[in-house]
Formats: C-alpha cells, structure tokens, sequence
C-alpha cells in the first residue's frame, strides 16, 4: 500500500507543482503541512479510501477463489491466527486452522462450488487514513 500511495503522491505531486513526496506523505501515512494545501488532503484521503476499498474487495474475492479452487491453505491464509468466524448457519470458527479445516471439508463434501460475487458495496466506517 505503501509504495502505491507514493507513486500516486508522486503523481499528484507533479499535477500541484509540488517537488517531494516524502513532504506530503510519510511511512505512517500522518498528513504534513503539504496537505493543507485546498484540496490536496480531500485528494489524497479519497485515494487512500479507494485503495482500501479495492484491497476489501480483493480479500473477498481471494474468499471465493480459494473455497472454490480449492485451496485450504490458501483460505486459510487470509485470516489472522485468532480469526473468529460465525455465520447465519451456526458455524462457529476460530483460528487459522480452523479455517483451513474447513476449507478442505468444503472441498470433501461439498465440491464444484462456485461462488459469484456481484455488486460489491464497501462502506468504511468511522475512516481515518491519516
């Protein structure tokens, strides 16, 4: 995420005539005195928000691929070491190896599914990128 805040710093950068982005913005993603330029905070904050949105959107793809593919390991890999996970259907997860437990009984029981992700609405709540 890093590097591509930076290449579209950069760009924008160069539209407002401004020389370094590590100026605008540093690792921390904290906003500097270049920010308070009109306009340039809005612009900056509504490209963070896209990209988290994308990144979203991208996890949730990866949920479909790996359950379908399958790939358990790679389910699995998409959630943290003390994931927890509940569904309408009383499944109660937790753990990463859970998950992969899961994945690869999907997989056993229920194989050729294929999910289809339509329409995605993304809304960031309470967002604060800087």
């Amino acid at each position: 995420m890093k590097t591509v805040m930076k290449f579209v710093v950069v760009l924008l950068l160069g539209f407002f005539g401004v020389a370094q982005a590590d100026q605008v913005i540093d690792d921390n993603h904290k906003y500097s005195e270049m920010t308070k330029i009109p306009g340039v905070f809005n612009t900056f904050k509504a490209i963070h928000e896209a990209a988290e949105k994308v990144a979203i959107a991208e996890v949730h793809a990866k949920y479909a691929l790996t359950i379908d593919t399958p790939d358990p390991e790679g389910f699995a890999a998409l959630f943290t070491e003390d994931a927890v996970w509940e569904n309408n259907l009383d499944i109660s997860l937790q753990g990463r190896e859970a998950m992969r437990f899961f994945a690869q009984a999907m997989a056993d029981f229920l194989p050729g599914t294929n999910h289809i992700i339509t329409n995605p609405v993304i809304e960031l709540r309470d967002y604060a990128p800087f």
